[in-house]
This record gives structure tokens, C-alpha cells and sequence, in this order.
């Protein structure tokens, strides 16, 4: 029977393989190379050539490295999501933008706190001012509330603050969000659930807290 290591071993290199193969225009290789990042997650020997291929490769190569950069769950791959993010702004290609929108969710995907100043700084438009769509500040929202749901209590507080907010997009975005995390019930047993509670009583909704 294989043993773990070994299993890791022949997925990280089935891995690399695929995104060379990508890099050279098969397209089936990336997601092969997405999918098996799968049973690799926090698999450290992935990050050199993660970011080699985010420097250097396509768009539909760098669109498959942001993706397994989220699914790798490290917290150093916050730092090249981030600064590709940033680049980004230097050209306005529509695929580029589409690029930006699939590295904000893998910063959602990722986990990890070290994102989270960032995702505010989007969700209020406070980096790259007025350069942000709606769809890609609701899609740091988005990822705010994966944070969010993981336990990060940060998170939460950034998006329980947006209710108050005079922006109405901020406002709803972050009611849709409370309301989430409120019908999945992920802070019943941590001290969440009267606040949660309030909010929905505040809503007109049934107060459902103690």
C-alpha cells in the first residue's frame, strides 16, 4: 500500500508537471494541476513553483496558480495574492479584472488572517479608489464571511461595522453577509448568538437568542 508520503510525493509532482504542461497551452493539465492541490494542502513545496508560474505564465495559467494558491491554505500565499492583485490595476484587460475576482476569493479560500486588512481596504474602496467593481467589492465580502465562518472573529467585526456604514451597497452587503452567518448558526456555542439574535430583531425578523 502507497504510503502517505509517497502519495504526496507523486501528487506534488503530477502537480508541477500539469502546470508546465499548462504553461505550454493545455488547458486540461491546469485543472488537473487544480485538482490535485487538493491532496497537497499546506504542502510547502508548492509555493516556489506556485509563484514562478504566477510571474511568468498566461492568464489562463496564472487564473489556475491563484486557484490553487487559495486551495493550498498557507498563509505565505496571501502576500503573492495580494501583490498580484495590485499589478492588476496596471492593466485594464476585462481578463485581467477577471483575474483580480478569482484572487479575491482564494483569499476567502485560504483562511488565513493575514488577508483580512486587505479585503476591508476593497470592501470600502479605500485601496485603488473607484477602481474596484461592485461585483469584486462583494466578492471580498464574500470572502470576509468564509473568514468569518472559519472563526475569525475579526472578520466578523469588520462586517457586523458595515451595518452602520452611510454607503447603502456597503450596508446591504454586509446585512446579506450577517444574515449568513446568522442562518448557518457557526456562532451559536462561541458568544455569537445574542448578537446575531439582536441583529435579526433589529431586522423585524423573531428573536431567536437566550
Amino acid at each position: 500500500m502507497e504510503s502517505e508520503k509517497a502519495n504526496n510525493d507523486r501528487m506534488y509532482k503530477i502537480c508541477v508537471d500539469s502546470l508546465e504542461c499548462g504553461n505550454s497551452g493545455d488547458l486540461e493539465s491546469l485543472k488537473r494541476a487544480v485538482y490535485t492541490v487538493k491532496f497537497l494542502e499546506g504542502d510547502h513545496r508548492l509555493l516556489e513553483p506556485l509563484r514562478r508560474f504566477l510571474s511568468k505564465g498566461d492568464i489562463n495559467v496564472k487564473r489556475s496558480v491563484t486557484e490553487c494558491l487559495g486551495m493550498l491554505k498557507l498563509e505565505e500565499c496571501v502576500e503573492p495574492l495580494i501583490s498580484m492583485i495590485h499589478a492588476s490595476f496596471q492593466n485594464r484587460d476585462q481578463e485581467v479584472g477577471s483575474l483580480r475576482e478569482e484572487a479575491i476569493r482564494a483569499l476567502g479560500v485560504n483562511g488565513h488572517e493575514s488577508a483580512i486588512d486587505f479585503l476591508r481596504e476593497v470592501m470600502y474602496d479605500r485601496v485603488h479608489r473607484g477602481l474596484w467593481s461592485e461585483d469584486e467589492r462583494s466578492l471580498a465580502v464574500e470572502a470576509l464571511t468564509c473568514l468569518a465562518l472559519s472563526g475569525k472573529l475579526r472578520a466578523l467585526e469588520i462586517l457586523s461595522g458595515g451595518l452602520d456604514d452611510p454607503d447603502s451597497f456597503i450596508r446591504e452587503l454586509s446585512r446579506e453577509s450577517m444574515l449568513e452567518i446568522s442562518e448557518r448558526k457557526f456562532w451559536q456555542d462561541t458568544g455569537y448568538k445574542s448578537f446575531l439574535a439582536s441583529f435579526k430583531e433589529d431586522e423585524g425578523g423573531e428573536k431567536t437568542g437566550n
